[in-house]
């Protein structure tokens, strides 16, 4: 007992010696804790569930886009939910390269110390990460495509495409199908969109499908 008494003595004389180092070290956590909580902007997120059945064989057809037994069924359906043609689909279906500013419009700035330190603040960690960007991806090798020679709907589908988030129900044929957003109705109207977009998608993948079959059938016939 004597021992860990004489243990705990000699920590606080140093918390006692080193007292300035430890106020400064707390002051400066607590400052930039105070700084990202109030620059963090909030998030919402909207979801919605689809079932999804594989097709069911065809022996008429050419070829069919799945099979029962498929055990890559629900992987293919996320990539055909996240694919760039769906998300032109939700951009074109909510006009979205008209109207998507008016759902992010701009507040009336109230100049105090904290909001203008926390902008300041929220300026600089932008632009260190505009800094660091180009680095990143020179690293890993990846070819993005400049967004000055994308249209604005390639740049809303592709960050829609990439904000997408699809997660299998369990025990279920259902998929729900996530979206997050600065704004929460913009959150609901993209989650139900890609909903609705999705099943147009496979309609007109069913359609090709069918329309292939029956000129292959009238070859046939022909020959």
């Amino acid at each position: 007992m004597e021992e860990k008494e004489i243990h705990l003595r000699d920590y606080w004389r140093v918390i006692q010696k080193r007292k300035h180092t430890v106020l400064t070290f707390l002051f400066i956590t607590f400052t930039v804790v105070l700084i990202g909580t109030l620059t963090a902007t909030p998030q919402y997120v909207a979801s919605t569930k689809v079932l999804i059945q594989e097709n069911q064989f065809n022996p008429l057809a050419k070829y069919t886009y799945y099979s029962q037994t498929d055990p890559d069924f629900v992987a293919t359906q996320t990539q055909i939910i996240k694919s760039q043609r769906v998300a032109e689909k939700v951009v074109s279906l909510l006009k979205l390269a008209q109207n998507y500013k008016t759902y992010f419009p701009r507040q009336p700035h109230h100049f105090t110390f904290v909001s203008d330190a926390a902008s300041w603040f929220k300026a600089r960690m932008a632009s260190i990460m505009t800094f660091l960007t180009p680095a990143r991806q020179a690293a890993s090798g990846s070819n993005v495509v400049d967004n000055e020679k994308m249209s604005e709907t390639d740049i809303l589908a592709q960050m829609i495409s990439q904000s997408i988030t699809v997660t299998p129900v369990k025990e279920s044929k259902v998929i729900s199908i996530s979206y997050m957003s600065e704004n929460p109705v913009l959150a609901r109207l993209v989650a139900n969109t890609v909903a609705r977009a999705y099943k147009d998608e496979i309609l007109e993948m069913k359609m090709a499908t069918s329309n292939d079959t029956i000129k292959w059938m009238n070859e046939k016939a022909a020959q």
